[in-house]
């Protein structure tokens, strides 16, 4: 019976990476016996994910709804820019926040369920792949797609966030208005812009780049405010190793100088043994000349007894 290789993968997709060769091998074995040898070639080449990567297959394959939530809070994000509403860009960005923050949370607990551990650059890995994912179009058909992926996704860049044309000193870029061209005599002329509309017009471009700039600011505010935190935890837990292997020197220490102690005292045992042995010796030779001397004894006694027989 032929076997479905798309389920087959989906399972193997969701091991960390670490069971991703072995399982990835068995199904190769597997594809072979019931006559599958194209898919079983396919399989064998397929490469073994990155951590990241696993993360996000595995939220691609468990957690669809949080990774849809990330896309659809993406697509508000294009929308909002497309319409020129700052403050619809504004919800949209904290949206996409909040879908790319429920699916970090996800990934640490498939981290903890698995035994992996996710690191500082790990997480920022992470992070930067749910951003590229959130505004980003993905072929469900892509051999790279969410739930095969092998690799993390790179930076979406500012454009992705709608702040292209924005610089970062805080001044928007905008191009000068075209030279005005004189209107035929003979012809009606189109009524001229008021400085006051133009100024208007101006005002509108520059509300609209100051949102999309605040929502940047709070995208990376909030990478900062992780990063951070990581860098927090990572001084902590230096913190907690160096007090351990302060312990673990004391402990080691102390049983230097318990077995010199030993040893002393091994080394006087020993002496008082070889004491001992001679004592043992010594009396071992004094009662072997006693029982000589009784058996003297006893030839004498025996020797008088006949004697007084006799007589």
């Amino acid at each position: 019976m032929a076997l479905d290789v798309e389920s087959e993968l989906d399972q193997i997709y969701l091991l960390p990476p670490g069971q991703f060769v072995s399982a990835r091998n068995q199904l190769e074995k597997r594809l072979k016996a019931a006559g599958q040898a194209t898919e079983a070639k396919s399989v064998k080449a397929l490469a073994r994910p990155k951590l990241t990567a696993w993360l996000v297959n595995w939220i691609a394959l468990t957690q669809s709804a949080a990774l849809e939530a990330l896309r659809s809070a993406g697509r508000s994000v294009g929308e909002a820019q497309g319409g020129g509403d700052g403050a619809a860009l504004l919800a949209a960005s904290e949206q996409r926040k909040r879908a790319i923050k429920r699916c970090v949370e996800l990934a640490r607990e498939a981290c903890e369920d698995h035994g992996e551990k996710l690191g500082a650059a790990a997480e920022r890995e992470l992070f930067t792949s749910l951003e590229s994912l959130a505004v980003q179009a993905v072929d469900p058909t892509a051999p790279d797609r969410p739930g095969r992926m092998t690799q993390p996704l790179g930076a979406a860049g500012f454009d992705a966030f709608g702040v292209a044309g924005f610089a970062l000193s805080g001044t928007a870029t905008t191009d000068a208005p075209p030279p005005r061209k004189k209107a035929p005599r003979s012809a009606k002329t189109t009524p001229a812009i008021s400085e006051e509309e133009r100024r208007a017009a101006e005002l509108a471009q520059l509300k609209q780049k100051l949102a999309e700039a605040q929502a940047l600011l709070g995208t990376v505010s909030e990478r900062v405010g992780a990063a951070k935190s990581q860098v927090h935890s990572a001084e902590v837990r230096r913190k907690e190793t160096q007090d351990e292997l302060v312990a673990t020197e004391a402990e080691y220490q102390a049983a230097l100088e318990a077995a010199e102690r030993k040893k002393s005292d091994v080394a006087r045992k020993k002496r008082e043994l070889e004491r001992a042995e001679e004592a043992l010796q010594s009396q071992t030779k004094g009662l072997r000349q006693l029982v000589e001397q009784y058996a003297s004894a006893e030839q004498v006694v025996a020797e008088l007894q006949r004697n007084v027989n006799e007589h």
